[in-house]
């Protein structure tokens, strides 16, 4: 399973949304509880995956690094593949795959 962390967006900035999830190497997930207030100590809570970019990944570094060419590949060749991209709305699954 591999997880890509959007960017905040404009309207999201704009709004002062602080980033909440965070990539601690190349395998785990940090989720900053929010309920927590700004300035103490917070708590977070890790979550391990077999890969996962930070929203400083470019487009072509996750497809390389993620198995997406591979199966590119394959299509040209004439199999079927897949790419599932799950999330709610607005978590970035079309910011991913296009």
């Amino acid at each position: 399973v591999v997880v890509r962390v959007r960017p905040l967006t404009g309207k999201e900035r704009d709004s002062g949304d602080d980033e909440l999830v965070a990539c601690v190497g190349d395998r785990t997930l940090q989720v900053i509880d929010p309920s927590q207030q700004k300035g103490r100590s917070q708590t977070a809570v890790a979550y391990q995956f077999n890969r996962t970019f930070g929203t400083e990944t470019k487009q072509d570094i996750l497809f390389q690094n993620c198995g997406v060419l591979n199966l590119l590949d394959h299509v040209l060749e004439g199999y079927s593949a897949t790419v599932f991209a799950y999330g709610p709305t607005g978590s970035g699954k079309t910011f991913t795959i296009t």
